[in-house]
Formats: C-alpha cells, structure tokens, sequence
C-alpha cells in the first residue's frame, strides 16, 4: 500500500508542480505551496492519505470476501452503481468524446466511468478528483 501511495503521489506532485500545467489551469492546478519545507509537508501527508485509502480499500474487501464470497462483488456493484446514479442526476454520464448518439457513445462513457472510478478508488489518485471526472 505504501508502494501504491508512493506512486500515486508522486504522480499528483509531478502534474501539480508543472509549470505548464500551473498556466493552463490555474484553478485546478497550484494546491502544493511554494516553500520547501510546505512541499515536503504536503508531500508527506499526500503519501500517508493514499496510502490509508488504499489500505482501508484492499481491507474492507478481504474482510467482506472472508465473511462471504459474493460480498466484495456486491459492494463493488453498488458502489458503482451509486456512482452511475451520481453521475446520470448531475447530466453528466456521457463522456464528453466526439461521437454519435447511441450504443457506441454509451458504450465508451461506460468504460471512461468505471476504469477512472476504479483507479482512484484504488491508488487515491488526487487529479481524477477533478469535477469533470469523479466530482
């Protein structure tokens, strides 16, 4: 967990000290100080936070596979599908790719919902926390 944490954070310090980054989105980007004792700071607790979330993850879903085997399966259901509900009541399930109304457009929100979803969850990814994507 503290190998996931790591990685997690260091790719949100990377993307939030670009400067680059900083210029074309000053509102999302620019959350790590200046200073270099307050980066380390934020940095540290960045780590500990991602950490802790995915160890709570991983734990929640060995203890709810030890009380039953289908648990696990069902929490990740529902918790997809709060998200999906979530998401359809702000009018935002259809990603915002250029394609045909339909089964196709559908088909790829579906997948740009669950693999983002997933991958927070499961690594604390900060910048997926971006209102575009997981709220």
């Amino acid at each position: 967990t503290l190998t996931a944490g790591l990685v997690s954070t260091t790719i949100s310090y990377d993307f939030d000290t670009d400067p680059s980054k900083r210029a074309q989105k000053p509102e999302f980007y620019g959350y790590i100080p200046s200073s270099p004792t307050r980066r380390t700071m934020v940095f540290l607790n960045m780590i500990l936070a991602s950490s802790i979330l995915v160890f709570i993850k991983s734990l929640l879903l060995v203890v709810l596979g030890m009380v039953g085997a289908l648990l696990p399966i069902y929490y990740l259901v529902a918790d997809l599908g709060l998200y999906f509900l979530y998401k359809i009541a702000r009018s935002d399930f259809t990603y915002w790719i250029p394609a045909e109304k339909g089964i196709v457009k559908l088909l790829i929100s579906i997948m740009f919902r669950i693999v983002p979803k997933f991958v927070t969850d499961f690594t604390g990814c900060m910048h997926y926390r971006h209102p575009y994507e997981l709220g």
